[in-house]
């Protein structure tokens, strides 16, 4: 907080900050191992709060921004860009935490990209990239195609060890052009879905037969899309922590089937 205190000086901001960091250790210390913590600030404190949570968390235990575009609407604005968005930043109390993917249904457009099919029953299907997106020099091998073709490996290594490559080949799932790619079919992808990923543009903000009666209330569908994530199958939740306001998860969590202690 000193370092803070030296270049912001003493402000609106300065106050927020000095109010936020003992809440965020209590939040931290009575958080399970398992749990997670989602903040929900806007743009222009999301930086320095990222700051103190690095130092309360650990920046190791940092897993996400979220971005959550709250309106699609708004007044003119002629000396800067519509303000539309927020930000969530999702910490852990540990490396093991819990956590499921959510997934939702593939959209229009998704389904369009699907546009390969071999006329083998298994429809249509796209290609992906099997580039691994880290510097893995123990998956950087020469990989030899069931025709015994050589191929050189990406700059970062293959996504996959070879053994696992010869049986992507051998179920005819790999694509063989100027590099290879791996084959997603849509048929499996509709079944699985996608995963949601960290920008949030269909969450409107709160309705009217929602509100409780404060300014910042946030919406319930906002609450479900996060208990997605960390709601055990059967029911019950691993109960991390979420920074909402209490009225919020008074009123969502009997919707989502959650168990509070």
């Amino acid at each position: 907080m000193v370092a803070f205190r030296k270049f912001l000086g003493e402000n609106d901001m300065m106050a927020y900050l000095a109010m936020m960091a003992p809440r965020l250790k209590e939040m931290h210390r009575v958080l399970k191992p398992i749990g997670s913590l989602y903040l929900h600030c806007d743009p222009t404190a999301s930086h320095y709060l990222k700051i103190l949570m690095d130092g309360v968390f650990g920046f190791r235990n940092y897993r996400n921004e979220i971005i959550w575009q709250r309106t699609f609407a708004g007044k003119p604005i002629y000396r800067n860009i519509p303000k539309n968005s927020d930000i969530i930043l999702w910490y852990t109390k540990t490396d093991d935490y819990f956590f499921t993917p959510i997934l939702i249904p593939l959209s229009d457009e998704d389904k369009a990209t699907f546009n390969f099919d071999d006329g083998d029953g298994r429809g249509p299907y796209n290609t992906q990239p099997i580039i691994n997106p880290g510097d893995r020099p123990n998956l950087k091998y020469i990989y030899k195609d069931l025709k015994g073709r050589e191929w050189q490996p990406p700059n970062n290594g293959w996504r996959f060890n070879e053994e696992r490559m010869h049986q992507l080949e051998s179920d005819r799932r790999l694509s063989f052009g100027k590099t290879i790619r791996e084959k997603y079919y849509l048929l499996e992808r509709e079944q699985k879905g996608k995963q949601l990923p960290n920008i949030w543009a269909d969450i409107p903000i709160v309705g009217q037969e929602e509100r409780l009666g404060y300014p910042t209330q946030k919406p319930e569908a906002l609450f479900r899309a996060h208990n997605r994530g960390w709601q055990q199958r059967g029911g019950l939740s691993t109960r991390p922590l979420l920074w909402l306001r209490y009225g919020d998860c008074q009123r969502s969590a009997p919707k989502s089937s959650m168990d509070w202690d």
